[in-house]
C-alpha cells in the first residue's frame, strides 16, 4: 500500500497518526513509555491488515492527513531492542522514514501477529507487567479477559477452515455455484422530445393529484433499467469445524467495466403529490443486518465501486445470504470478481473467484411499445 494512501483513511485498529515524533533517544523511561505501549496495543489489536502508525503527518476530519514533517530520526535496530526485550515474546514491526514534499516523516508498520496476546514481562514507568494493552478504533485501553481468552484460541493456521462463496438463487433457493450467466437486453429508447406527455395539461386549479406530464419518460427509463439491470445474490456457507471469527472482504471495480447498485427503482407514478416512495429495496449506504454487513459504494475519485462484506461471526454449517444487488456490464462480457477474505483465525488470506458470463441482446422501444407497456409490470 502507498503511504499516500493512507492519508485518506480514518484513525482506527489499523492506524495512527502522531504530529510529533515520539520522544526516544536520551528521553526518560516515562516518555519513551508511549512507543512502547503503542506498539504492543497496534500487535494485540482485531484487524484483517497491516498497522501503520505515521508519525510527522495530523488527521483532519473528512480531509487527507497533512504532512507537518519531523526532525528526529530513530533508528529501527534501537527501537527493536527496546521493545522486544520487555514483551512476553517478540513483536513484528518494522520503522522507516521516506521524504513526502519535501518533508520527512515516519512510518511504523505492525503486520497482523501470530502469537497475541502480547504484554510486558516487567512493569515499565505506569505501564503493567501482565497487562494486555490493545487498540481500540483510536484509543488504547486494556483488553478485558474476553477478548484475551480469543486471542489465544485464534492463533491457529488455516487447516480447519474452509468456506464455499459464490451466486445464490433466492427465486430457487438454490446455489448456483461460483460462476452464472446473465442475459442482458440493451434497450434503444426514443428520443425524449418524440415521447409524449402523459395525461391533461395541469392547471392552477389542479392542487392535488395533478397528471405527470412526465410519466411516460419515467416508464421509459424504467424499462431500460429493468431490462439492462440484473438481479445478483451471493452466499457465504461455513463448512469448517468451528466458528470463522470477524470474517472480511472487499474488492474495487472499475466503474467503466460495469455499473453496480443496490437500489432498485420504484415503478412511476402517473400523479404528481404521491407519497409514495420512488426507491424501494435496500439503499447503497450500509444496510446493517442481525450479524453482517453487505455494501456497495461508489468513489467518484478513484472511479471505482467498493463493494464489501463483513460479519462478526459465521457458525459451523452457517449460511449466510447476501441483499439484492443489481450489475448492467459497461464493456466486458466476462467479469471476474477477486476477493481476498481475511479473519481473526484466517492466518493466511484466502482467495475466492466469482464469474459472470454476460449475454447482451439488443433491443428497439418505441413509442408504441413504450404506451403498451404502460401500467404492464406496475406492482
Amino acid at each position: 500500500m502507498k503511504t499516500e494512501d493512507l492519508f485518506y483513511e480514518p484513525e482506527g485498529n489499523s492506524l495512527d497518526f502522531k504530529q510529533k515524533q515520539y520522544p526516544f533517544d536520551k528521553a526518560p523511561d516515562n516518555e519513551k513509555a508511549e512507543l512502547l505501549k503503542d506498539i504492543i496495543a497496534f500487535a494485540n489489536a482485531w484487524r484483517r491488515e497491516t498497522a501503520y502508525i505515521l508519525v510527522g503527518l495530523k488527521e483532519r476530519k473528512g480531509k487527507p492527513a497533512e504532512i507537518v514533517g519531523i526532525d528526529e530520526s530513530i533508528d529501527d535496530a534501537k527501537i527493536q531492542q527496546f521493545v522486544n526485550t520487555k514483551v512476553n515474546s517478540p513483536i513484528e514491526f518494522l520503522y522507516y522514514e521516506k521524504e513526502l514534499d519535501n518533508k520527512k516523516v515516519g512510518i511504523f508498520e505492525i503486520p497482523i501477529q501470530k502469537k497475541r496476546p502480547y504484554y510486558l514481562k516487567k512493569n515499565y514507568t505506569k505501564l503493567m507487567a501482565e497487562t494486555v494493552y490493545i487498540r481500540r478504533g483510536s484509543s488504547t485501553v486494556i483488553a478485558n479477559p474476553s477478548e484475551i481468552a480469543d486471542m489465544g484460541k485464534n492463533q491457529k493456521d488455516n487447516s480447519e477452515i474452509n468456506f464455499d462463496f459464490g451466486f445464490y438463487s433466492k427465486e430457487n433457493n438454490d446455489i448456483i455455484g461460483e460462476e452464472i450467466n446473465l442475459e442482458v437486453n440493451r434497450i434503444n429508447l426514443p428520443e425524449e422530445d418524440d415521447i409524449p406527455d402523459y395525461g391533461q395539461e395541469n392547471t392552477v386549479f389542479d392542487l392535488v393529484q395533478r397528471d405527470n406530464r412526465d410519466y411516460y419518460r419515467e416508464l421509459a427509463n424504467w424499462i431500460k433499467v429493468r431490462e439492462e439491470f440484473k438481479k445478483v445474490n451471493c452466499y457465504i456457507k461455513n463448512n469448517s469445524p468451528e466458528t470463522i471469527y470477524n470474517i472480511y472482504s472487499e474488492n474495487n471495480i472499475s466503474i467503466e467495466s460495469l455499473s453496480m447498485t443496490k437500489v432498485k427503482l420504484g415503478f412511476p407514478h402517473k400523479k404528481e403529490g404521491s407519497f409514495d416512495d420512488l426507491i424501494i429495496g435496500s439503499s447503497v449506504i450500509d444496510r446493517v443486518q442481525p450479524r453482517y454487513y453487505f455494501w456497495i459504494n461508489e468513489d467518484y475519485e478513484k472511479n471505482t465501486y467498493n463493494i464489501g462484506f463483513r460479519s462478526n461471526d459465521i457458525f459451523p454449517g452457517e449460511m449466510i445470504i447476501f441483499d439484492d444487488f443489481f450489475i448492467c456490464p459497461n464493456i466486458t462480457t466476462i467479469f471476474k470478481f477477486n476477493f481476498i477474505f481475511y479473519g481473526e483465525n484466517i492466518i493466511k488470506p484466502i482467495k475466492k473467484e466469482l464469474i459472470i458470463n454476460f449475454s447482451i441482446n439488443k433491443k428497439t422501444l418505441s413509442v408504441d411499445d413504450l404506451i403498451e407497456y404502460d401500467g404492464k409490470f406496475a406492482t
